[in-house]
């Protein structure tokens, strides 16, 4: 997270890295627990959505492929539900 995202998502996971503050469309801010390409937006997404954004990409976005291994990846990913109360409570 500190390497790839946090330039652009925050430290904090608010979106409001260095980076992330002149971006348009502004980056996600990780806190809420909302996504925008999930299967439902009012269910919270499996590992496997995170895995194709960090996979993938977002096209039309700054949010770019990383190529991280499969260790890496899965860190990222728990860092990121992390960032919100929704993963705790699981709402």
């Amino acid at each position: 997270y500190r390497q790839r995202c946090m330039l652009c998502h925050g430290e904090l996971g608010d979106g409001q890295g260095p980076m992330g503050r002149k971006l348009t469309p502004p980056p996600r801010d990780l806190r809420k627990g909302e996504y925008k390409f999930a299967p439902s937006s009012a269910a919270l997404p499996d590992d496997a959505y995170f895995h194709r954004i960090l996979t993938e990409g977002i096209p039309n976005t700054m949010m770019q492929p990383w190529g991280l291994d499969h260790d890496d990846r899965h860190a990222v990913i728990q860092h990121i539900k992390s960032l919100s109360p929704r993963w705790r409570s699981g709402s």
